[in-house]
């Protein structure tokens, strides 16, 4: 969330925008109380496609601590980014016209190996994996290079060819890891991990600076502690059933970081914590992280129930929400995976998408009910079927006849709650009657408390009060403002209902159709629900002023008692609060704008 330095707006801290604290070393002992490490395993393949680079770049934003990757040498002896030592042909396909066929990594040139195409697919274990298509193998080279600003750890595993795969030396396999962290200087910032300890031992004789990490320990048959000695390592990896508290504080009392086995379930991540392990690994670091910080505690954060309620329901807080009409749009499609990406970039807190279902079911974002706009397609969406709709290409911005395609794709609110989740709020738009399918996606996407949608029946209508969205979404009823030709007589029905909304629950107040700062504080000084919210889209007035006008007028309604806003700019009121400048109000007659 975006505060000001202005103490009118005192910090509320947002958990999904919080980065887990840097360090350059593990901590050698797990103290009760303390945060475990959290290891992208990856870099999050239950989100993005394992070991790439929109998994990485993920996992820097959500605020992971340690990126995992698995390497293999190619038969020109270079390093790539693969866990497989063959090509996997069930989500790596070779480009058309490519002439590359999948093998064995060691039998193929690296020049072979990046004419696949790594991200249009993913493995059967990972239903959820956003696609990604065009995506690439990277080279440590190029993932050093990429991440080495970042403040995040690096943790490479050797893997070596198994049957039939090819013969790589150890120690020159090792040579060329130690060769591509020295390049960066990541001496400091870099394990290894292997299962042929081999590789740990060439490490060691090689640059004793770098760390290294023993993997499957039990196999050895071997005391760990003394196991770990014998090899130089600084921690081992070791499941539930490998060693119980006493064990693990035994290894770090002699030097040896502990770490989990790589689990995606909270009971799991409870029973790690609670034998004291130094890191987790995960391939979902984004319920992850969150599971951390609410275990361990922390004091910028909320737990899941409450997350929304920790962001929009403090009527004393002025902290402001910044949500992005559609998604940061600018130059990405409105209302796509690539919109809500740069909004994550951008540092907004929340986005606006809308709702649709297809021909058969499923949830898909679009604003318009016909994807001529957006698309190079034509036709209604609740007439289509989400296999076409899918195929579609959206055009850049807010489309249009003149404007051009892009790649990305109509997405499903599935892949955009996939995104979003962990960091930004997301406010659906329902443009169909889908309340029970969209309860039942964020139930099942724990994006329980991250959510809120507008509504605009009265408190007691039965279709609001028995809505299966109540329980795990934010509720923000509808308050319109007069029409310009009525007196303002009409206001009094309106502004007496909000305390009525409180069996409801409600988060915020959504103040549709603006047409008077009169109307604001009215709204903000009638009786409502302790904890609501004034929230406004200033899409149809002050988006539609120049910038120093649009200034001025956040500002105003700052200072009101807005604190959520929904605009077309949100990277200009970002500005805005990080760096607030007194400017005079502008005329807000509608007939000026």
């Amino acid at each position: 969330m975006v505060t000001s330095r202005n103490s009118r707006l005192p910090k509320i801290a947002l958990a999904f925008a919080s980065a887990i604290v840097f360090g350059t070393a593990i901590p050698s002992v797990a103290m009760a109380g303390t945060k475990p490490l959290v290891i992208a395993h990856r870099g999050g393949a239950a989100l993005f496609p394992e070991n790439t680079f929109p998994a990485f770049d993920n996992a820097v934003r959500l605020g992971a601590d340690l990126l995992e990757f698995d390497m293999q040498m190619t038969a020109d002896d270079q390093l790539v980014i693969s866990h497989d030592g063959t090509v996997n042909a069930s989500f790596c396909t070779a480009e058309p016209g490519s002439g590359a066929v999948a093998g064995p990594i060691r039998t193929l040139k690296l020049s072979e190996v990046l004419e696949f195409d790594c991200g249009s697919k993913h493995r059967a274990l990972y239903p959820n994996q956003m696609a990604v298509p065009g995506t690439r193998m990277p080279t440590p080279d190029a993932f050093f290079a990429r991440y080495k600003g970042a403040k995040v750890q690096f943790y490479g595993e050797t893997k070596l060819p198994g049957p039939g795969e090819g013969v790589v030396d150890p120690v020159a396999f090792t040579r060329l890891v130690a060769a591509a962290v020295e390049k960066y200087g990541l001496e400091d910032r870099f394990i290894l991990q292997s299962a042929d300890y081999r590789t740990i031992d060439a490490m060691h004789d090689i640059n004793p600076r770098i760390r290294t990490c023993l993997l499957y320990p039990w196999l050895a048959k071997t005391e760990y502690l003394q196991l770990a000695h014998e090899h130089h390592a600084t921690c081992i990896l070791l499941r539930l059933q490998d060693a119980n508290a006493a064990e693990v504080r035994r290894l770090q009392e002699g030097g040896v970081s502990v770490f989990s086995d790589v689990v995606d379930d909270q009971a799991s991540w409870r029973s790690y914590l609670d034998r004291g392990d130094n890191a987790l690994f995960t391939n979902d670091p984004a319920a992850l992280i969150t599971f951390v910080k609410v275990s361990v505690g922390s004091s910028d954060f909320a737990p899941p129930h409450e997350q929304s309620t920790a962001v929009l329901k403090s009527r004393q807080v002025r902290d402001v929400v910044v949500l992005a009409h559609r998604g940061c749009w600018g130059e990405a499609p409105e209302v796509s995976i690539a919109a809500i990406e740069a909004c994550k970039s951008l540092g907004a807190d929340a986005v606006e998408i809308d709702v649709r279902k297809s021909r058969d079911g499923v949830l898909v974002l679009m604003h318009d009910d016909t994807v001529e706009r957006t698309t190079n397609g034509t036709g209604a969406i609740a007439d289509m079927p989400a296999a076409e709709i899918r195929k579609l290409r959206l055009k850049v911005g807010s489309g249009g006849p003149n404007a051009f395609l892009t790649n990305e794709h109509v997405p499903t609110l599935e892949q955009a709650f996939s995104v979003s989740r962990g960091q930004l709020l997301v406010n659906v738009h329902l443009k169909a009657p889908v309340e029970g399918e969209v309860a039942a996606l964020v139930k099942r996407m724990k994006m329980v408390g991250q959510v809120t949608t507008w509504v605009t029946a009265g408190s007691d209508d039965a279709s609001l009060v028995h809505s299966p969205l109540r329980a795990v979404v934010g509720i923000i009823p509808t308050i319109n403002d007069c029409k310009l030709a009525y007196p303002a007589p009409c206001w009094p029905a309106q502004i007496r209902s909000l305390d009525s909304y409180a069996p409801i629950r409600p988060v915020a107040f959504f103040l549709d159709f603006r047409q008077s700062h009169e109307f604001i504080q009215a709204i903000a000084s009638a009786p409502r629900p302790v904890g609501t919210r004034i929230f406004v889209e200033t899409l149809n007035n002050e988006d539609k002023l120049s910038k120093e006008g649009r200034r001025a007028e956040w500002s105003w309604l700052i200072d009101a008692g807005v604190s959520v806003f929904m605009t077309n700019y949100p990277g200009e009121l970002i500005e805005l609060l990080k760096n607030p400048v007194p400017l005079p109000v502008v005329n807000h007659d509608p007939a000026s704008h």
